[in-house]
Formats: structure tokens, C-alpha cells, sequence
């Protein structure tokens, strides 16, 4: 990985939370920490519809509603079939709240963010159950192999590769 080195020992993160954190010693970077693990529970691809369900556990609190930006990617065979980000503000009427907050649910029928159409979360203990549906017409192209998963909430990262097979008109990954 190259990165502009900051000096000599000084640990810092990129713009890639997968990245973990990067430490520069004589004008060479590497990073170490990475991504944590994503449960990827079940991913199913029927035509351009998709849905994720899995879990996750991050090392503090999120605040995904309020403050921290979410991500979900798919990749397969190196190309990327699925990508939404919300960025979304505090005041995004399309983020449901719970008091306390337990659970963080996005819902937009139009799939304004990158096809996504729903995002819940909801905790459980120090992990996330995670829900999350959405539309993008690259997702026709699947037909087996493995899909690469990405979840990024604020600055963490949880990742997971999960084998598919084609059954009748669905694509099943587990």
C-alpha cells in the first residue's frame, strides 16, 4: 500500500476504513488492524433484487442515523455489483430512531442511495443484526462463483467473502 508518510512511527488512518490503521517507518507505510468479520448470514440475488442479512460487531457505538456515513458493497470476480452510501445528516426523515438507539432503519421505496431500499440494524448485546434490500440491474449478471461483502459504518469496516450457487431463479449465497 503506498500512502504519503507521515513521520516516523506515527500511526494514522486513510480514507479506507478496510484499510486499518497505517504506520510509516523510514519513509515506508503499512497498515495493520484491517477490517473485522462479517457475519454474511444470507445473500440472495433474485433478477436485479437484492437481500442481505447477516451481523457484525463493532469495537464502540455507531450512529449511523446521526452522524456515521454507511456503505454496502458486493463484489464478484473483482467487479463491483452493488454500491449505496448514505451520507445522510441528522435530519434525514428517511432514518427511523428508537430511544435508546438499538435500532437504526433506513427505508426509501425509490432506492434514491445507489438502489438501496431498506437498511435496518438492530443490536444485540455488542453486535448488530444487519437487514438490507435493494435494486441495481448489474446484479442480472450473477450466475455463481463467490460474492465478496463490505459493510463500512462510520470508520469501521467488516468484510466477507460468501460462496453462491444458482437455484432455479435465485442466486443463494451462505
Amino acid at each position: 500500500m503506498q500512502a504519503a508518510a507521515p513521520p516516523g512511527g506515527t500511526a494514522s488512518r486513510d480514507a479506507d476504513p478496510c484499510n486499518g490503521v497505517v504506520t510509516c517507518s523510514g519513509g515506508v507505510c503499512t497498515s495493520s488492524g484491517g477490517p473485522g468479520t462479517f457475519d454474511g448470514g444470507a445473500i440472495t440475488v433474485r433478477g436485479n433484487v437484492l437481500t442481505v442479512s447477516g451481523g457484525f460487531a463493532p469495537s464502540g457505538s455507531i450512529a449511523a442515523s446521526t452522524t456515521d456515513d454507511v456503505a454496502l458493497v458486493l463484489d464478484a470476480g473483482g467487479n463491483a455489483v452493488y454500491a449505496s452510501t448514505l451520507a445522510h445528516p441528522a435530519s434525514d426523515p428517511l432514518w427511523l430512531r428508537s430511544r435508546p438507539p438499538v435500532l437504526f432503519k433506513y427505508k426509501d421505496r425509490t432506492g434514491g442511495a445507489g438502489g438501496l431500499t431498506l437498511l435496518q440494524m438492530k443490536q444485540h448485546g455488542a453486535a448488530y443484526a444487519l437487514k438490507a434490500k435493494g435494486r441495481n440491474d448489474a446484479l442480472r449478471s450473477l450466475q455463481g462463483g463467490s460474492i465478496d461483502a463490505k459493510l463500512v459504518v462510520g470508520k469501521e469496516c467488516w468484510v466477507a467473502s460468501v460462496p453462491c450457487v444458482k437455484k432455479g431463479k435465485a442466486l443463494r449465497c451462505r
